[in-house]
């Protein structure tokens, strides 16, 4: 994923949008589900073999304002807005190519603001 044309030196959140999306496993019964699934182990005393990896229920997202194009997606918590609220706080207080630095997106540039 790329930052092509995108303004390094405008202020992040004129340029970048987060959110929280939530998957479609995070549907009405995901978290009994995943309670149950708990519940088993414990029972089997699966300690030692977790077995598949639980898929996350929400991901954040970073995308461009211009375009929509998605920069960033990770995994967070069914409903992470602790790390929402960082992001825009990061958003608010930074440039573009500072906030996209600490995030760990290399911008492929070849216009505006370097």
């Amino acid at each position: 994923m790329t930052a092509t044309d995108l303004d390094l030196t405008a202020r992040a959140a004129d340029v970048l949008a987060a959110d929280i999306h939530t998957t479609k496993r995070a549907g009405r019964w995901a978290a009994a589900r995943w309670v149950a699934a708990g519940l088993a182990r414990l029972a089997a005393d699966a300690d030692d073999d977790p077995g598949e990896p639980m898929l996350p229920f929400s991901h954040f997202v970073l995308t461009r304002r211009d375009t929509g194009e998605e920069l960033l997606r990770v995994d967070a918590d069914f409903d992470d807005h602790h790390l929402l609220a960082h992001v825009q706080q990061q958003l608010d207080e930074l440039t573009a190519g500072e906030f996209l630095d600490r995030w760990g997106v290399t911008p492929d540039v070849t216009a505006g603001g370097q």
